[in-house]
C-alpha cells in the first residue's frame, strides 16, 4: 500500500472567523453520523501526489469523512501490474462508488490509451458539469453564474479521430453531437 495521507493541518490552532465557522459547520461532519465513507484515491503521475496530498489535506482539515482506499493508475500503475489502469483500481472505484485521482500520464503518440478515456467509458461517465460564478465584484467579468456542460463519450473527448471533409476544406471536423446532447438533456431534466 502507497504512503497514507492522513496528515494533521500545520495548526489546530483557529486564528480567523472564518476557521472558527468552518470547524464549527463541520463538527458534525458525516462520519460522526455514518461512519468513514469509503472513497478510492488515484495519487497520480507527476505531480499529482503532491496535489492529491494537498487537496486531501484540505479535506482533513475540514473534517473529511473519507477512508481512503489507495490504487495505483498511470505510470505508477505500469511498473506495479503492467496495466495503467489495474482491474483492482476499477474494482475499488466500482466498490466505494467515489473516486480523488491526481493526473494521470497519457503517452503522445502511442503507448497505451488514455486513462481519462478508459475511466469515462468504463463509468459511463458522460457529461462534465462545471458551475462557474464570479468570485470578484466589479471584476473583468461581474454577475456570471452558468453551468457549463460538456459530453464525455463522443468526438473528440475519447480520440475518435477521423476527419470528415466539409466542402473544400479536407481537414475540417465534424461530429453529429445530437446523441450526446439529448442523453445529457434526458438524464438531467435540460430542455435543449
Amino acid at each position: 500500500m502507497a504512503e497514507s495521507f492522513n496528515t494533521p493541518c500545520a495548526s489546530s490552532q483557529p486564528d480567523s472567523w472564518l476557521s472558527d465557522h468552518l470547524i464549527e459547520r463541520t463538527s458534525m461532519t458525516a462520519d460522526k453520523i455514518f461512519g468513514k465513507l469509503p472513497a478510492t484515491l488515484i495519487p497520480g503521475d507527476g505531480i499529482g501526489p503532491e496535489i492529491v496530498k494537498s487537496a486531501v489535506d484540505i479535506l482533513e482539515a475540514l473534517g473529511s469523512p473519507f477512508e481512503w482506499e489507495i490504487r495505483q493508475g498511470g505510470l505508477a500503475a505500469i511498473k506495479e501490474s503492467h496495466d495503467p489502469l489495474p482491474q483492482a483500481t476499477l474494482d475499488s472505484i466500482r466498490h466505494t462508488r467515489l473516486a480523488l485521482k491526481g493526473p494521470l500520464t497519457t503517452p503522445v503518440g502511442g503507448g497505451f490509451r488514455s486513462i481519462n478515456v478508459r475511466l469515462r467509458e468504463e463509468f459511463s461517465l458522460f457529461a462534465n458539469v462545471r458551475p462557474v460564478r464570479s468570485m470578484v465584484p466589479e471584476g473583468r467579468f461581474d454577475d456570471i453564474d452558468i453551468v457549463l456542460v460538456r459530453e464525455n463519450l463522443g468526438g473528440l473527448y475519447v480520440a475518435f479521430e477521423h476527419y470528415i471533409p466539409i466542402g473544400d476544406d479536407p481537414h475540417a471536423v465534424a461530429f453529429d453531437r445530437r446523441q450526446y446532447a439529448r442523453r445529457i438533456a434526458q438524464d438531467h431534466r435540460v430542455c435543449i
